[in-house]
């Protein structure tokens, strides 16, 4: 058997010539939300709001990035991180986070419950 259907069998069936196996890839597949995101905290000026990551399926493993946003999901610059303390400038607006999970097939976003801040 030639060296290059030697190459083609083992593309085909996971085995090399000795008996041994190659490992099979899976091919990525796109993140998906399971769980919802969800905001905690008390929605006042000054007080802390944390957003949990919810939960995410996708192969490979997806990363998850976060943005927290106001009313008409205007993003707020800087806020990126699990925790977001409010501000005079979310008074009388809502607030949310966005989730976003990436991988090589892909990214998905979901927003968390809104909070009013009074």
């Amino acid at each position: 058997m030639g060296k290059r259907s030697q190459s083609r069998r083992r593309q085909l069936y996971g085995h090399d010539s000795r008996g041994g196996t190659n490992p099979v890839v899976p091919p990525p597949v796109m993140p998906a939300n399971t769980v919802a995101p969800v905001v905690t905290g008390t929605a006042t000026v000054g007080q802390t709001l944390t957003c949990s990551n919810g939960t995410w399926t996708g192969t490979p493993t997806p990363t998850l990035t976060k943005q927290w946003r106001t009313t008409g999901s205007v993003p707020i610059a800087g806020a990126t991180g699990n925790t977001y303390v409010l501000t005079a400038a979310e008074a009388g607006k809502i607030v949310d986070c966005l989730v976003t999970a990436t991988n090589a097939a892909g990214s998905v976003s979901r927003a968390s419950n809104a909070m009013s801040v009074p």
